[in-house]
């Protein structure tokens, strides 16, 4: 299903490997080894079946909303651990009971609003002018200090950056914040799975793929949803199976 470039070169007792590469303007990882980037597995099923197990279950933790959560956080905009996006989906049709369209188009609004596309129709509400007011302000500071520095890791964005602005430099710190946040994570992730069989496989930003053993026990399941979920404060979600096709 994949072709790299020589079958052999990332392969070691059945077992295929990658690399991710840190050394980018934002310092959000890309993923590419001898021509195959599994950060970015095709949907279709017979990309994700060829991946076989040693344990009992792929399963994977996906963060809820996790840039929107991110950002929020950085805005002091207060979300429930209920569903990010149906949140703002009630906010913005003025409704309780959410449709599948209306949940869709919801995350739409949301993403480009991650993006610095603050909609005009509801620019008026909290969530939108709070962003409006953090990207103006980093973009202030970047102009009068010739440089902005990422929450958490510290990553300077200098005005040495090319085609900047206020958009794109958000989305930066974003990515870097993103970024940063997860390796605090993973450390304490494989800190916690050192002396377990169950083992963290794959990292694909927004959600860990570990392959579980269930002599591991659900508290591992249980004791990994804490750590990934910060107190509840990014909320996450089960998926499991026994290939990728989660």
């Amino acid at each position: 299903m994949f072709k790299p470039r020589n079958p052999r070169y990332n392969t070691i007792d059945n077992t295929v490997l990658t690399s991710y590469n840190l050394y980018n303007a934002t310092s959000r990882p890309t993923n590419a080894f001898n021509s195959v980037n599994f950060a970015a597995i095709p949907k279709g099923r017979d990309y994700r079946s060829c991946f076989r197990l040693k344990g009992d279950y792929f399963v994977e933790l996906d963060f809820d909303g996790y840039h929107l959560r991110l950002l929020c956080d950085q805005i002091d905009y207060k979300l429930t651990s209920d569903s990010a996006h149906e949140q703002l989906a009630k906010t913005y049709f003025e409704k309780n009971t959410i449709t599948d369209e209306e949940y869709n188009q919801a995350k739409q609004i949301n993403f480009h609003a991650i993006y610095g596309k603050i909609p005009e129709r509801w620019a008026f509400l909290e969530i939108f002018t709070k962003i409006d007011d953090y990207i103006k302000n980093l973009w202030k500071r970047y102009e009068n200090d010739g440089k902005v520095l990422a929450p958490i890791s510290g990553k300077p964005f200098t005005i040495e950056l090319k085609d900047m602005n206020p958009q794109k430099l958000m989305n930066y710190i974003m990515q870097s914040l993103e970024t940063s946040r997860n390796i605090l994570i993973l450390k304490d992730v494989l800190r916690y799975l050192k002396n377990k069989k169950t083992k963290l496989v794959l990292y694909t930003y927004d959600a860990l793929l570990f392959d579980f053993y269930k002599e591991d026990g659900k508290e591992t399941l249980e004791e990994l949803k804490e750590i990934l979920e910060s107190g509840g404060k990014y909320p996450i979600k089960f998926k499991y199976s026994k290939d990728l096709s989660l």
